[in-house]
């Protein structure tokens, strides 16, 4: 089972354009590594690595339940958490884009 993004690449989108007409431009953060990064860059990598652990966890419990003998119950519960924290931490970071941009939206220009 994979995430849905379709609706996240809208807000993303309307974020984008609305950052270019402000700036001009598409502005870039340094990443870990001293490349640059684009916001967008790092929000779609963070929606897949949520996609991944929860494919992961899906993984586990499907070995498990077919009774892979390799996966324990205790691994497949702490995958399982793992992807349920990843999830909430990205709907929560998704309310708080949501809640900047309706805030900017509403700033009288």
């Amino acid at each position: 089972m994979s995430l849905d993004i379709s609706k996240l690449d809208s807000l993303i989108s309307e974020l984008n354009a609305g950052r270019v007409a402000a700036t001009g431009g598409v502005s870039k953060s340094n990443g870990e590594d001293g490349t640059t990064v684009s916001f967008v860059d790092a929000l779609h990598k963070a929606i897949e690595n949520v996609s991944a652990a929860q494919d992961q966890a899906h993984e586990k419990v499907n070995q498990y339940i077919t009774g892979d003998s390799n996966i324990t119950l205790q691994d497949m519960l702490i995958t399982s958490q793992k992807a349920d924290i990843a999830f909430l931490q990205m709907v929560k970071s998704k309310e708080k884009l949501r809640a900047a941009y309706t805030t900017i939206m509403n700033m009288p220009v």
